[in-house]
């Protein structure tokens, strides 16, 4: 394993933690807020696999909340503005029940300010997410060269479930 610059490592923590503590809408705190069931017809799940078609590569695109509007830019996102389960200064969460290349995903965290941190939660322990998305995408998202440039997601343990994981794509300016 390479050795990583504490700066990153730092940062990739704080948004860990940032990410856990801004999150607590979905961890049965919210009110008359049920999950987007992916059969629903207005949020397809066509809708969710195109806006994080570019999640491995953390090419989010239009996935994220405009900064002066507050409004969503993706057509997915404005399908499901009723799942809003958090906002905080700079993020909002959905609570989904969607699937990323097989995983279950709980929640979907993006920025509502210039602050670049998307997030998708899944269901799994962090061991079955990595060997799930190896075996689909040949990857492992475990830090590396690439999740430090914002050029690609990283894999960690939820640190509120330890029987769940989150993929974190958090871009550099």
């Amino acid at each position: 394993m390479p050795h990583l610059p504490a700066t990153h490592v730092n940062s990739m923590l704080a948004a860990v933690v940032f990410l856990s503590t801004a999150l607590f809408g979905c961890n049965g705190n919210q009110v008359d807020n049920a999950t987007v069931d992916a059969s629903d017809a207005t949020t397809p799940s066509l809708l969710f696999e195109q806006a994080t078609q570019g999640f491995p590569t953390c090419d989010m695109g239009d996935l994220f909340i405009d900064e002066y509007t507050q409004t969503p830019s993706s057509s997915y996102l404005q399908a499901i503005e009723n799942y809003r389960c958090d906002t905080s200064d700079t993020l909002v969460t959905y609570c989904i029940d969607e699937q990323f290349q097989g995983l279950a995903v709980t929640r979907l965290a993006v920025p509502r300010t210039t602050f670049p941190v998307f997030a998708l939660y899944f269901a799994a322990d962090l061991e079955v997410a990595r060997s799930t998305l190896m075996a689909k995408l040949g990857k492992d998202f475990r830090e590396s060269p690439t999740s430090q440039l914002g050029a690609a997601p990283e894999l960690v343990q939820d640190p509120d479930d330890a029987s769940a994981s989150v993929l974190i794509c958090t871009k550099i300016d």
